[in-house]
């Protein structure tokens, strides 16, 4: 379960973990955006609380009042042209919000799309960390 304000902007160098076993399928570097201002977090932080969620009470950006800890993601159905994604948000290890979408594995876009830029491209990244293993 990645962590709700993490913005995945490209692969870690160093993943430190079996990809699969990661929530967006691998590590990755990107921006915390918990705050107005985007935030560049250190690697042990971004490893630690970006890449893996549930960062409440120990991440120094999480904020306090956050409706919801991470979210998670699950491939619902794969065929030829679309994957059907379904997304969780999670809050003390419980679902409080849940939807699905349609990622065009040949336009490589969501559809419907969903709301806010951070679970758009945690939803992409998924996909295509999914997608990438399969071939």
């Amino acid at each position: 379960m990645a962590c709700p304000y993490f913005y995945p902007v490209a692969r870690a160098a160093d993943e430190g973990a079996i990809p699969p076993r990661l929530p967006l399928g691998g590590a990755f570097d990107g921006e915390c955006r918990a705050s107005e201002t985007a935030i560049h977090p250190d690697p042990g932080t971004m490893h630690k609380w970006c890449n893996a969620g549930y960062g409440r009470g120990a991440c120094p950006f999480f904020p306090e009042d956050a409706a919801v800890d991470a979210v998670r993601f699950h491939i619902a159905a794969n065929s030829d042209n679309v994957v059907r994604l379904q997304w969780i948000f999670e809050k003390g290890c419980w679902p409080v919000d849940s939807g699905f979408t349609d990622y065009s594995i040949a336009d490589a876009k969501l559809d419907p799309v969903l709301t806010g830029a951070v679970l758009n491209r945690q939803a992409v990244v998924f996909i295509q960390s999914c997608l990438e293993r399969l071939r």
